[in-house]
């Protein structure tokens, strides 16, 4: 066999190799939100506080040192608290500065509740 026919035997089982792979695993279209508008609490610190958690998850995870354990759990109730803090002021500052408070209470309440279509909920169910 000379190096075509090889070449050529590789590309018909490469081709029915993907054909197959992709009948049994179609490709899915990812959609992602853009929530850039919805969280101005989500400041440059609280970002920085997140990654540095994640870095001290990934020592404590790795070491069975009960220090790091306790730290990293300090550390996620200290960051979860000033998130909450953060959100608080978020949102009254927004109460503030509106002038029809009712409405800006119920966009805040459907922002925080993540208000999906319930037409198709309901039509799931009947």
């Amino acid at each position: 066999m000379n190096s075509d026919d090889v070449n050529a035997m590789l590309n018909y089982f490469l081709n029915i190799y993907v054909r197959i792979l992709y009948s049994n695993f179609p490709p899915k279209r990812v959609i992602s939100r853009n929530n850039n508008g919805n969280n101005n609490w989500n400041t440059l610190s609280i970002k920085t506080s997140c990654r540095h958690k994640r870095k001290l998850y990934l020592t404590y995870r790795n070491s069975n040192n009960l220090e790091l354990k306790r730290h990293y759990q300090v550390y996620c109730k200290m960051l979860s608290n000033l998130m909450k803090e953060a959100k608080i002021i978020n949102y009254n500052a927004k109460m503030l500065k509106s002038s029809n408070k009712c409405k800006t209470n119920w966009e805040i309440i459907k922002e925080l509740a993540s208000k999906q279509n319930s037409k198709g909920y309901i039509q799931e169910y009947m």
